[in-house]
């Protein structure tokens, strides 16, 4: 260790690491280093957890230590409602390049193309600052791991559409859509239909029976999607105006399906921490986050 000078200087640096680690006003230069052990069991024992939401973060009451959580996540919006003669694009947050950044410290995220979210008044994974709560895709990055909630469909893509009088007898006819005609089930598994969205159709909240309403458009339980267009009166013309508009789809999966970050990025995302002296949060695509950290 050296001389007597230089063993008071070590231990004088080291506590000065552990009061600026530890954020507490009752470390002193002057208080005695026998009680830092009851300080910190103190402050150890009053843990508050504070957690903040937005696109842009500035936390200015962290200790420094590492995040509890922090969670990115994806969102679909419209600019206005759709019809089947005017659809309206649904455009989703790109998660490609993104990049994720802490003070001066910038990451690259994983690049899962189209990051989706439905807003829903119930159930969601997620309730932003306002109060709407989402279905979700989301970047858990301190439980290292992608998680995706929602599917998109392009119908036209779809191999099997048939048209059916549903429910028999009625005179209303339906188009059932599905991926195989001998596995309907191949379709991702659904959700319900509140989590949904149509870039030309509405949506509605039943698999069509007895939905008298034209212009409507469900992803179902059982595996399929299913839509009344009375203008269409056959398959092949169904699938035309699909391909014309670029009728899409998105729901929430039934079961979300989720991917591990690669060692790389875990290692990356491992060395983050809060400071005391203030700590910038940000993303390149603008969504929203969910951060919780431990509070001084």
């Amino acid at each position: 260790m050296g001389t007597v000078a230089d063993k008071l200087a070590y231990l004088s640096d080291t506590k000065s690491a552990i009061r600026n680690a530890i954020g507490s006003d009752s470390i002193t230069d002057d208080t005695p280093f026998r009680s830092y052990a009851d300080i910190i069991t103190d402050k150890l024992n009053n843990v508050v957890y504070q957690m903040v939401i937005g696109s842009s973060l500035t936390i200015t009451d962290a200790i420094n230590a590492r995040f509890d959580s922090i969670k990115i996540f994806g969102k679909s919006v419209q600019d206005g409602t759709p019809t089947p003669a005017n659809p309206v694009e649904i455009v989703s947050l790109d998660c490609t390049s993104a990049t994720f950044t802490v003070d001066d410290t910038v990451l690259a995220l994983p690049d899962v193309g189209e990051f989706c979210g439905i807003p829903v008044d119930t159930g969601g994974t997620y309730t932003d600052a306002n109060g709407q709560q989402w279905i979700c895709d989301y970047i858990d990055i301190t439980a290292m791991r992608y998680v995706q909630n929602i599917n998109s469909v392009k119908v036209a893509d779809i191999p099997v559409i048939t048209r059916a009088e549903f429910p028999s007898g009625s005179g209303l006819y339906r188009f059932n859509m599905f991926y195989s005609s001998s596995n309907p089930s191949l379709l991702p598994a659904l959700s319900t239909a509140k989590g949904q969205m149509c870039n030309a159709l509405a949506i509605s909240v039943s698999p069509l029976g007895g939905n008298a309403t034209d212009g409507v458009i469900v992803a179902y339980t059982n595996g399929g999607l299913f839509a009344r267009y009375d203008t269409a009166t056959t398959s092949d013309e169904f699938r035309t105006y699909a391909a014309t508009v670029d009728l899409t789809v998105n729901y929430a999966l039934k079961t979300p399906i989720v991917t591990p970050l690669t060692d790389e990025q875990i290692e990356a995302f491992a060395q983050l921490y809060t400071s005391t002296s203030g700590t910038a949060i940000s993303n390149s695509m603008g969504a929203d986050m969910q951060v919780i950290y431990l509070k001084r």
